[in-house]
């Protein structure tokens, strides 16, 4: 009990509860065309079948602790579209995407776009060092062995964007074109003034 009072430990559900406030709104056909076209590992077609059956269905829950950075609080983050990178510290491709992450989250942020990261199990006990060390802007916590299948994540990194209502709209996204994607959605749902 004290030990899981000194560990942060934030759940983070993505749920469809308000969706009645937009939730019916008419999704843009073309968001789902390029998140299909710019599946990272068109290959392999188990992989692309399960991450494609979860394209605009609620977002599965996804446990998170650790925080580096602001700890995301995604109950504030509804009528948020939200980029999560599931990324893994022993991943050189994970790596060399921070910088492109970092551009995301700071050119999105104005926006209503929450860019946050999600580490591997695996190898994250030195999440805090590679960060620090690679000079990621935005926050990351480490991810729970669970969370990997219902997330579908078969290589890393995967790239999530999560629309304002909690629907997945992309998922194993080439990193190069998640602002292509983000711009298509910004238009289907713009921030609010």
């Amino acid at each position: 009990m004290r030990f899981a009072m000194l560990i942060a430990i934030v759940a983070v559900a993505f749920s469809c509860a308000h969706c009645a406030d937009g939730g019916d709104r008419k999704l843009d056909p073309q968001i789902s065309k390029m998140a299909r076209e710019y599946y990272k590992e068109k290959d392999d077609t188990e992989a692309y079948r399960a991450a494609m059956a979860l394209l605009e269905k609620p977002a599965p829950p996804l446990t998170l602790h650790g925080w580096r950075g602001e700890p995301v609080n995604l109950a504030k983050a509804k009528g948020k579209i939200v980029v999560i990178d599931f990324w893994a510290t022993w991943c050189q491709p994970c790596i060399q995407n921070i910088p492109h992450t970092n551009e995301i989250f700071s050119k999105y942020a104005s926006k209503g776009v929450l860019v946050f990261g999600a580490c591997s199990p695996r190898g994250s006990q030195t999440m805090n060092k590679v960060a620090e060390e690679k000079k990621m802007l935005y926050p990351t916590a480490k991810m729970l062995t669970r969370d990997i299948a219902p997330w579908t994540i078969d290589f890393w990194p995967t790239i999530a964007i999560i629309d304002r209502d909690g629907r997945i709209r992309a998922l194993g996204l080439q990193p190069e074109h998640v602002a292509e994607v983000l711009d298509q959605l910004l238009i289907e749902q713009p921030p609010e003034k």
